[in-house]
């Protein structure tokens, strides 16, 4: 039997793709109420926001290329 800890651990960065920066302005285009570090912690919005933020990475890349 697997037992859980009560607090949850940051999913790894996907460093290929995203940055700090991005996700950091990913996070303040949201608008959220919660601190960046808080919000990656949570595994929703740490979810979200990575998605956004490679969203956001793609969108930059084709406009270079």
């Amino acid at each position: 039997m697997v037992m859980f800890s009560g607090t949850q651990s940051e999913l790894p960065f996907e460093s290929d793709a995203l940055n700090e920066s991005t996700l950091r302005a990913v996070h303040a285009q949201c608008r959220l109420r919660i601190p960046f570090e808080l919000a990656l912690r949570d595994k929703a919005l740490s979810i979200c926001l990575r998605n956004m933020a490679a969203a956001l990475s793609r969108k930059k890349s084709r406009r270079r290329g």
